[in-house]
């Protein structure tokens, strides 16, 4: 390392040496960041590491699969489901443990599917049985961030369709006391209207 800062440059072996320190260091940065995960952010990535290129709906299979291996006392309270599954696979990749393969068509459980495809850091295998799609115009799930945005989206549309009812009802209300309004118009024009009695006089004498 010396050597390249006063410009003479490492030859072969030295360079092979270099990479390989810089690859161990980094191996090993990446392990001492594992052991910072959460227990559930580990669960998830376990099983990436251990199933290769995979699916959500996979994911959460292979946990609940896991789950019930385990004696009762050791198992989790809360069941695993795909709201869990989903913002933990999502911080492991932003944390650069998972990579997004992208969209591929394959089949889950006999049935066709369209889904994003997860892969560990350092994996490199294919998807198998799986046909990539193209991702132009697709969205990509991050997890929590894209999950509350799909929450505020959520309630943004239902508030507007909320307004739109309301606006309907007005409508109407207003509809209906014109109506009312004009019928009794109508009546109180075509009324007959009686004249007053006439009152007799006498004349006491």
């Amino acid at each position: 390392m010396p050597q390249a800062i006063y410009g003479i440059l490492p030859n072969a072996g030295q360079k092979q040496e270099l990479n390989m320190t810089i690859k161990d260091s980094s191996l090993l940065a990446f392990e001492e960041a594992k052991k910072n995960l959460e227990p559930d952010q580990r669960a998830v990535l376990e099983i990436i590491e251990e199933l290769g290129p995979v699916c959500d709906k996979r994911i959460l299979e292979a946990l609940q699969q896991k789950e019930l291996k385990k004696p009762k006392k050791d198992r989790r309270k809360r069941k695993w489901s795909i709201n869990k599954v989903t913002p933990r696979r999502g911080e492991l990749v932003e944390m650069k443990f998972v990579r997004d393969l992208g969209m591929y068509r394959g089949r889950f459980k006999d049935e066709k599917t369209t889904c994003h495809l997860w892969r560990a850091r350092g994996d490199e295998r294919e998807p198998a049985g799986w046909e990539k799609m193209p991702d132009e115009g697709r969205t990509i799930d991050r997890g929590p961030k894209a999950a509350a945005e799909r929450r505020n989206k959520a309630q943004q549309v239902k508030e507007e369709a909320g307004q739109k009812v309301l606006a309907k009802m007005n409508a109407r209300e207003k509809a209906s006391n014109a109506g009312r309004a004009l019928v009794e118009y109508r009546k109180h024009k075509t009324r007959k209207l009686t004249s007053p009695t006439k009152q007799s006089t006498f004349a006491f004498g």
